[in-house]
């Protein structure tokens, strides 16, 4: 364009930094005029292309989908402003398909011939619109998190005197917050009286979302299993689909490790490392109701023969080293599901769910009954030969539990250590009853 010729209105709006265009008010809204820019921000290279795309109409140029929406926000807001504005958001379809959005800034003017027509400017605003999608994301990740771990954020401000609190703070204290509160965790000479405190409570749009906490382990780069729960956040559409998913990884990496430490010193005897007599009786139980007709089981009870004499006379270091001879002893008894465990002072249990050789079994748990003086061993070494008295019960399939094998298994145990110490008796119901 030459600067130095005079120019119409209308070719500065042509070539304005911006979209313009007018068009009729009336029923067909037939565009009466458009600038460069809109001809390019929809694809087109020039008026004619871009009028066949939009069909010559304002309608046209609004994507389907936002059309009804968009006529009925214009309409509303003309009628309630005096000056005629309307201000709507829109998408587009270019030429090539692609969809982008819109900002309008329209009014609605009366001209002197009583035509009605808008003028309107609009600016692509899809990098805002993309900006404002992530934000919202982000806000309802935050929000979602927040409420699924109970957690209460707050953000103090000195220079406006201001704590802003996010969460459920009365739901998790059962109450509203106070100064006192914060004066407590910050310091009094933090918080004063002037400080106000704002609570915010956002609220979804997604209705339809349950959520579910687990513990997890993911290897890092050195094949090491590390531990965090995983906290997903499930969202469903109208038609119960899942949409959406929100979740956080929170670093519980050695609170799960103290926790299993915890746990395993709560299901082992602390002295032989092998499991004790609660866990035992969970582990045979849940065995033994996995069990079919066809398998058969084993229990065996040892009882170490003049315990008490052995600490009294050799000490309790000597006492404590026959113990964990005896259960080295059964872990010889290898077996994915066999259960091994101290279940008392000088008592040890052994359960094997699926005995495939059984006098093989019997053979190997009556060689248990002698304690040798053993060269290998200092402290076993000191004290002459030790005995152990053995009861031991058979039966195929799950009839009786474990507390009904465990009974039976010590009916033997007694009747070896009343006839003969140091020996091994398996139950037999019509010898014992």
């Amino acid at each position: 364009m030459d600067q130095n010729r005079d120019v119409s209105p209308f070719e500065l709006f042509k070539y304005m930094p911006g979209g313009f265009l007018i068009y009729s008010a009336y029923h067909n809204e037939d565009i009466l005029f458009v600038n460069d820019y809109i001809i390019k921000l929809y694809g087109c290279c020039h008026e004619k292309e871009f009028m066949e795309l939009v069909h010559g109409s304002f309608k046209g140029m609004v994507h389907p989908d936002d059309l009804d929406h968009v006529e009925s926000e214009i309409k509303q807001q003309v009628e309630n402003s005096l000056e005629g504005y309307d201000y709507v958001e829109y998408r587009i379809i270019q030429k090539n398909g692609q969809v982008r959005w819109v900002d309008d800034y329209g009014r609605l003017i009366h001209q002197a011939n009583g035509e009605d027509v808008f003028y309107v400017f609009i600016v692509d605003s899809t990098e805002k619109k993309q900006l404002q999608y992530e934000l919202k994301r982000r806000n309802d990740q935050q929000q979602v998190l927040i409420d699924m771990a109970k957690d209460v954020v707050f953000d103090v401000s000195y220079h406006d005197k201001t704590i802003d609190i996010y969460g459920k703070f009365e739901e998790r204290f059962g109450r509203k917050p106070c100064l006192d509160d914060f004066q407590k965790l910050l310091g009094q000479h933090i918080i004063d009286e002037q400080y106000q405190i704002h609570m915010h409570q956002v609220q979804l749009d997604y209705q339809n979302f349950d959520s579910d906490t687990d513990e997890i382990y993911i290897r890092n780069h050195r094949n090491e299993n590390i531990w965090s729960q995983c906290q997903l956040a499930k969202f469903y559409d109208d038609n119960a689909q899942n949409s959406r998913i929100v979740g956080r990884l929170l670093d519980t990496h050695y609170q799960i490790l103290k926790q299993k430490h915890y746990q395993r010193d709560a299901q082992r005897d602390p002295l032989t490392g092998i499991y004790n007599r609660r866990m035992a009786r969970g582990q045979i139980d849940s065995l033994l109701a996995q069990m079919d007709e066809t398998q058969e089981c084993l229990l065996a009870i040892f009882d170490i023969d003049d315990f008490k004499e052995i600490n009294d006379t050799y000490g309790h270091p000597i006492g404590d080293s026959v113990l964990k001879y005896v259960a080295y002893g059964l872990m010889e008894f290898h077996g994915e599901h066999n259960v091994y465990s101290r279940i008392g002072g000088d008592e040890f249990l052994l359960f094997i769910p699926d005995v495939q050789d059984k006098k093989e079994i019997l053979t190997r748990i009556e060689r248990l009954t002698l304690i040798e003086p053993d060269q290998q061993n200092y402290l076993i070494k000191s004290i002459p030969r030790v005995t152990i008295s053995i009861g031991v019960v058979c039966q195929k399939g799950n009839r009786y539990n474990c507390d009904v094998l465990y009974y039976l298994a010590d009916k033997a145990l007694y009747g070896t250590k009343k006839d003969c110490k140091g020996t091994m008796r398996i139950y037999n119901e019509k010898e014992m009853g």
